[in-house]
């Protein structure tokens, strides 16, 4: 859990100063891109560790993709209309919008897990 904690801490904080810098030099675009890197693998973590644990205590029906985002889990379900998914689908929207500009976030992330897991 330490490690997980430093990791985040260095992406959090080199993703700042890269963001400010990407510009000035490619190294810094670099390091951003690795960063979001680091960030979608984060983010495929806590998604497969939430709903896996959710599934074993047969909370969660579906069995998790380890391939699958928070982001797109939500968003699949917030397409089948359940509540904490809108809810939850639109705190991660907002959040998306500041960072990136990006509408609809777990919309299109669904679709677009969507759309890979069909064509496997």
């Amino acid at each position: 859990m330490t490690w997980l904690l430093i990791f985040a801490t260095y992406v959090a904080l080199s993703m700042v100063l890269a963001f400010w810098l990407r510009h000035r030099a490619p190294i810094f675009q670099r390091l951003n891109d690795v960063n979001w890197l680091a960030l979608v693998l984060i983010d495929i973590s806590v998604a497969f560790c939430l709903f896996g644990l959710l599934y074993i205590l047969s909370i969660y029906q579906e069995r998790p993709d380890p391939r699958e985002t928070l982001s797109s889990v939500v968003g699949r379900h917030a397409i089948a209309g359940k509540r904490w998914a809108t809810w939850a689908a639109s705190a991660i929207d907002w959040i998306f919008l500041i960072l990136t500009s990006q509408r609809d976030h777990c919309l299109k992330e669904a679709l677009k897990h969507m759309e890979k897991s069909y064509g496997d």
